[in-house]
């Protein structure tokens, strides 16, 4: 019930609430966003919603700002912690700080990738298959 802000990052516009510190993520703008790191972020108007420090009710169904239906809530895979409030005509909601864990959880996954990448170089003659199963399995232990 409160104005958004309209904030650049990215080549895009994302929409902050100055109240809340969540910010609303038009279609395609999430990715946008998710694909510059985080000290990039941080020095944008934005980093307020990088650190989770204000309170937010997660009890009740968040509706779309634009349509006012009632969004589809899931669970990022990468940080099961975060919930994601989705209208699949307009955007995505981010609550104070999930960005941030979003980012964090993302820049984890392709150290680990990374590393095991590293590892498989090392080896001599390694095989996709293994090594497609050594990522998911260090992914999904994460969660």
């Amino acid at each position: 019930h409160i104005d958004l802000r309209p904030v650049n990052v990215s080549e895009t516009h994302v929409y902050l609430c100055d109240e809340c510190e969540g910010a609303w993520y038009p279609v395609g703008s999430l990715t946008a966003v998710g694909q510059t790191s985080r000290e990039s972020v941080a020095g944008t108007e934005l980093a307020v919603s990088l650190v989770g420090d204000k309170l937010v009710d997660l009890e009740h169904a968040a509706r779309c700002p634009i349509c006012r239906i009632i969004m589809n809530r899931y669970t990022f895979s990468l940080a099961p912690e975060v919930k994601l409030d989705e209208c699949l005509e307009h955007g995505t909601w981010l609550d104070d700080g999930e960005l941030g864990t979003i980012m964090d959880s993302i820049a984890a996954a392709h150290a680990d990738i990374a590393s095991l990448r590293r590892a498989k170089d090392g080896e001599a003659a390694g095989e996709p298959f293994a090594f497609t199963l050594r990522v998911l399995n260090a992914l999904l232990s994460r969660a």
